[in-house]
């Protein structure tokens, strides 16, 4: 049975699940089809469900993806999200279904988020209304509306644990604490590479700042927060190597000018999504840019900010440094942190360290409305302020789309003996490769490798395919597509004009070294003899 206390836990998660339930309506209700767009919410479902495959059958080629076939490696072309993969792996075994394990990720990780939060914001305040504030503004910003397409940059809520593990290790000594630092800086990097980098930029901060606040310099907590430091980095290693390789063979690094064209603006953190916001004239230039935490939450944290101590001065460093970083190069911290930190050259997108601003910022108005709830009793108080960031953050509904489903020529693709790489077709140049989204997305059903692939960076290989299979392969592209292993080549005619799919079927049908093996009322599969 549980103990109150664990019962009290449950129940603050259920009240920030069901709040992320009403946040993303209707996702809950259309969990099994529903999808922002057919590009990055495929390629993400497909990268979680890859991660639940092969993890049980061959741990050692986890990174070896079945995109992109003949190339090796592939998962490290786009985030692996294995610290968020590893979670949901049970119910990708137990349903079986690729959009349904990443909607129920998309709904965990907003709760997720406000718990980590509230727990962080209660602590450092002693109050759990406090909590509940932090909660609501971390877990319900327009930012994270705004990146419904993006489930790794939903996964936020290991950064408040993290923090509250650094905060209490420090003050208490436990090794709980320790352990746990080390596993939420862990999740954090393996969940978004993006998120990772930044916590540990920004670590580099705040550890130096908690240990001068706690006064333990010379002591055995700074040697026992240093070793669950290096194992957490020492853990993420064999992840990171991918990543670093793929970094080399591919020159990621990306020019100061075209980091600091994609970078926030000053009038960013005044721009908004929602509804309330969005009535004031505050719309956004692009989901990027949406960077504003709230008239509530800013107001908290300017009463807290009035009043900052040892303990909230954490918190306004964090968000300052991340402030000052997602506005770019030319404004010299993130030049700094381009030139000096490794991998952060590769980094796309620099608003996105604004996680960290609206991080900090929940934490700071959960001290202001610790401040609010001492000077005014009224207990209708803590119930409204808690809400009130939700309601001013809310966007509903979402005008979902309607995943593709699985065509029916997968089943029998999933009962071929042995391993089977495929060529799909429409195979879309590199320019349009966003197409190959769906393939991914299909390939759950079979996981058989394939040549079509949806990613950061395209392996040369790919243009070469590209160009034998245009608008058919002729002679000499069987023999190409034979040499590199392919069996099979997979015409879907329904996404074709109709007299084109005709035309080229029947052109298939014709050429040598291909045999048709299977047909259904939408694709054709041809044999590579």
């Amino acid at each position: 049975m549980l103990s109150m206390r664990a019962s009290r836990e449950f129940a603050v998660f259920g009240l920030y699940l069901v709040a992320a339930i009403v946040f993303t309506y209707p996702l809950a209700a259309e969990i099994r089809t529903a999808t922002t767009d057919h590009a990055d919410p495929l390629l993400d479902a497909w990268a979680l469900s890859w991660v639940a495959h092969q993890l049980p059958r061959d741990p050692v080629h986890l990174f070896d993806a079945n995109r992109f076939y003949p190339e090796r490696g592939t998962l490290a072309y786009t985030d692996p999200m294995i610290g968020l993969g590893i979670p949901m792996a049970p119910v990708s075994w137990l349903f079986g279904d690729a959009l349904l394990t990443l909607n129920v990720a998309m709904l965990l990780s907003f709760a997720l988020s406000g718990y980590g939060a509230y727990r962080l914001g209660r602590v450092v305040t002693g109050s759990p209304a406090a909590g509940g504030v932090a909660g609501m503004v971390f877990a319900f910003a327009a930012y994270r509306l705004s990146h419904l397409d993006h489930i790794q940059l939903q996964t936020a809520g290991y950064i408040p644990l993290l923090y509250l593990c650094l905060r209490r290790f420090l003050e208490e000594g436990r090794m709980r604490h320790a352990v746990g630092l080390a596993i939420f800086v862990w999740l954090v990097s393996a969940s978004c590479a993006y998120y990772g980098m930044f916590t540990w930029v920004l670590l580099g901060f705040a550890v130096p700042y908690e240990l001068w606040r706690t006064r333990t310099w010379w002591s055995r907590r700074f040697l026992g927060l240093g070793a669950a430091l290096v194992i957490s980095a020492l853990a993420y290693l064999p992840l990171a190597l991918p990543f670093m390789q793929m970094g080399e063979s591919f020159g990621l690094k990306r020019p100061l000018y075209r980091l600091q064209r994609a970078s926030a603006r000053p009038g960013d953190y005044l721009r908004s999504g929602s509804h309330v916001h969005e009535a004031m004239g505050m719309r956004p230039p692009s989901p990027e840019r949406t960077l504003f935490p709230g008239f509530i939450a800013l107001g908290l944290s300017l009463i807290a900010l009035a009043r900052l101590n040892r303990s909230s001065g954490l918190f306004a460093l964090v968000g300052l440094l991340a402030l000052w970083a997602s506005l770019g190069p030319s404004w010299g911290l993130y030049r700094l942190f381009h030139t000096l930190v490794p991998g952060f050259s590769g980094v796309r997108v620099p608003p996105r360290i604004s996680i960290y601003v609206l991080f900090a910022v929940s934490i700071l108005a959960a001290h202001g409305a610790a401040i609010v709830f001492r000077r005014y009793r009224a207990r209708a108080l803590a119930p409204l302020l808690v809400l009130l960031p939700f309601v001013e953050s809310f966007g509903g509904p979402i005008p979902y789309a309607r995943a593709p489903e699985v065509p029916a020529v997968y089943r029998w693709l999933s009962v071929q003996p042995g391993t089977v790489p495929i060529v799909e077709m429409p195979f879309p140049k590199a320019k349009g490769q966003r197409a190959n989204a769906v393939y991914l997305y299909w390939s759950t059903e079979h996981f058989q490798p394939i040549a079509n692939g949806y990613a950061t960076v395209i392996p040369p290989i790919y243009d070469e395919i590209a160009r034998r299979m245009s608008p058919t392969p002729d002679d000499e592209g069987v023999l190409f597509l034979k040499g590199l292993g392919f069996r099979y080549v997979i015409l879907h005619r329904d996404r074709y004009l109709l007299h084109r799919a005709a035309a080229l079927e029947l052109r298939m049908n014709a050429q040598r070294g291909l045999r048709r093996a299977y047909r259904t009322e939408t694709e054709t599969v041809y044999a590579i003899e």
